[in-house]
């Protein structure tokens, strides 16, 4: 799958609206794309494969790590796809306007801002208008346990008893706060953290369909930065192209995220070793009149 995305990375072409941010623009558009959710990859594509595709689905993880941009690829397989096997082309138009948040029969919600019982409501009572040209209407709920027990409640029945037409994609970074009613009538998935190879594979990939000049060694501290979330380490390198001269190093990453380098981190362990008490509280005094973490 790696070697396949660095072929079939695609960015938006729409950039008529101004500037369109690194993590945006290299969004995976197919499962081909996504790294490090293999897992998830194939289990999805599985269930549409030996059409057992559930009315609910809950993705779970950290921030950043492909949960709402697999909801978007799954809508895709389901309502994108010309036989309905899952396989679907990225340029096509129902696929363009899933991406592009446009499509009537995907429709994505934030639970941060619509968590009351009213906007519940309003979905139930459009749930059983039939979809105008895919095969399902597909609703994302992103941030789900933001919505309030209320909220939950009114949307227990449905999500019981769904129309045949329906499907129902929760994504969450904390499912202990989802009612336990919820939770049993969900197929859950659980997306792990990236890992620091893949990330650091993806950066490198960046940089270089964007000319961006880099060291490695700098690429794997971002990678390191962004603690297994694949979006925060392409909003850290689009931070650093801004602030760098041209080419990203090591010691533009120490001076703008105020991080000690290895020459300051070898010195304390050296005063650890020795003993040396008094120096190292001079040497931590120093790094924190310097600012540094």
């Amino acid at each position: 799958m790696a070697d396949q995305a660095a072929d079939s990375i695609q960015q938006e072409s729409d950039r008529s609206e101004g500037y369109t941010v690194v993590a945006r623009r290299y969004r995976p558009k197919s499962f081909d794309e996504l790294v490090g959710q293999d897992t998830v990859a194939q289990g999805l594509m599985r269930a549409i494969e030996t059409d057992r595709v559930g009315h609910a689905y809950l993705f779970t993880g950290a921030r950043g790590v492909g949960k709402t941009t697999s909801a978007r690829i799954f809508a895709k397989m389901l309502n994108a796809s010309n036989d309905h096997s899952g396989h679907f082309n990225p340029e096509s138009e129902v696929a363009k306007a899933i991406d592009a948040g446009d499509d009537m029969d995907v429709i994505e919600i934030d639970g941060a801002s619509n968590n009351g019982v009213e906007e519940i409501r309003v979905l139930r009572s459009n749930v059983s208008v039939r979809p105008t040209r895919g095969k399902y209407k597909i609703y994302i709920i992103d941030e789900v346990h933001m919505l309030t027990n209320n909220a939950f409640n009114a949307l227990l029945k449905t999500l019981e008893e769904p129309p045949e037409h329906v499907k129902f994609i929760f994504c969450t970074t904390e499912p202990d706060k989802l009612p336990a009613t919820v939770l049993s009538r969900c197929q859950r998935f659980d997306f792990p953290p990236v890992k620091l190879d893949l990330i650091f594979g993806r950066l490198k990939l960046i940089c270089e369909k964007e000319g961006i000049q880099a060291e490695e060694a700098a690429l794997k501290m971002v990678a390191r930065l962004a603690q297994g979330s694949m979006r925060d380490s392409q909003s850290l390198l689009e931070q650093l192209v801004s602030f760098s001269d041209g080419k990203i190093s090591v010691d533009h990453i120490h001076t703008m995220f105020g991080m000690a380098d290895e020459t300051r981190l070898a010195l304390l362990v050296e005063c650890m070793v020795n003993r040396d008490a008094g120096k190292i509280l001079r040497e931590l005094d120093l790094a924190i009149a310097a600012g540094i973490d």
